[in-house]
């Protein structure tokens, strides 16, 4: 079982119209889970609510990427704490999948028994491996400005060096009335009666007499 509030504690760090990014339940007797806390920060402040001899489990809204492509990944954290015993340890063995299905979709999974198994580098690491790609090349470590508009600038100038490369002019736009044309079909030939009595004359499967041979003469009727 479960307090009734946890179910909207994890709504609230799925959302994105809310500040809060994480909550922290626990154990309230040997099978209720409870809310133990919950914060707007990141990993270290989710960390500082675990108890070194408790069972707790750990929902985390973490941000990864640059400002140009950041990306949202939700995080399950499974702490067991240095100092629990054995049977509160294997609890949460039994537990865990009843947890996961509670709480729903998230990204990664984490299982720390000491806090150095949960740090902001072990999560990004993880995050970034599991994406398939990774777009920060560490322009937020040593602070962040973006080169977008520069980009820009080569990929047009690149664009227009191999242009006049080409064999191909410059585009010229008809800037008068357009000249009469017969409309014709996809052999060339010009359609200028009705589509009815040009279907007459349209050949798909080459059953059409030759057209440019002389009609033959009409036999006479007999008498």
């Amino acid at each position: 079982t479960s307090d009734p509030a946890l179910a909207a504690a994890i709504a609230d760090v799925r959302s994105d119209t809310t500040e809060t990014t994480w909550v922290c339940f626990n154990y309230e007797g040997k099978t209720k889970l409870k809310i133990s806390a919950t914060g707007t920060g990141s990993v270290e402040e989710l960390k500082g609510s675990f108890k070194e001899d408790e069972a707790a489990y750990g929902f985390l809204r973490f941000v990864s990427g640059d400002r140009e492509s950041k990306r949202i990944k939700f995080c399950f954290v499974v702490w067991a704490g240095p100092n629990l015993g054995g049977m509160a340890k294997s609890k949460l063995t039994v537990h865990k999948p009843a947890v996961i299905q509670f709480i729903g979709q998230f990204h990664n999974e984490f299982f720390a028994d000491c806090y150095d198994d949960f740090t902001e580098d072990i999560v990004k690491t993880k995050i970034l491996a599991s994406s398939g790609a990774n777009y920060d090349l560490g322009s937020n470590a040593v602070g962040y400005e973006t080169n977008a508009k520069g980009i820009q600038a080569s990929a047009k100038q690149n664009y227009l060096t191999k242009e006049k490369e080409g064999n191909i002019g410059p585009v010229k736009y008809v800037e008068g009335a357009l000249p009469s044309s017969t409309p014709c079909d996809l052999s060339g030939r010009p359609m200028v009666a009705p589509p009815t009595e040009a279907l007459k004359n349209t050949d798909l499967k080459g059953n059409l007499a030759d057209r440019s041979a002389p009609a033959a003469a009409a036999e006479p009727a007999a008498e």
